[in-house]
């Protein structure tokens, strides 16, 4: 059998090369591909945030009666004892605080801050709306 059968297969150096050249490429892809899933995360709690207001309103509208929001830490919540509603985040951080919703909404507008991986998001509730921002 001579040196240059093709079934010979690969020499061990040149699998080192291409482990290497793999293991570079990942270190350089993987920390993206992870900052991106946190900024997914972020974004789908801030849009729970507003959904779980959306039904606390409803909730004021329908019932014909004010509902307390809480804002706590990693939880929000309302309600009491065997209603109580209650949602708690990995990456949201409120600052205590407390919403009254009435039968139209809440009155008046209030603003509560959020931290946000290391940032402060504002996030406006007025009547039925929850919009969001980032002062930076």
């Amino acid at each position: 059998m001579s040196r240059s059968d093709p079934a010979r297969g690969f020499t061990l150096i040149e699998l080192l090369i291409v482990m290497f050249i793999m293991s570079i490429s990942l270190s350089l892809v993987l920390p993206l591909t992870v900052d991106q899933v946190d900024k997914a995360k972020q974004r789908s709690e801030r849009q729970l945030v507003v959904l779980f207001y959306k039904n606390a309103v409803q909730q004021a509208f329908f019932g014909s009666q004010t509902v307390k929001l809480k804002f706590l830490g990693k939880v929000l919540s309302y309600g009491e004892a065997e209603r109580r509603r209650e949602i708690r985040f990995e990456q949201l951080s409120f600052r205590e605080a407390e919403i009254t919703v009435t039968v139209p909404g809440v009155i008046p507008a209030q603003r509560v801050e959020v931290a946000i991986d290391g940032r402060i998001w504002v996030l406006e509730l007025d009547k039925d709306e929850a919009n969001w921002f980032n002062p930076d």
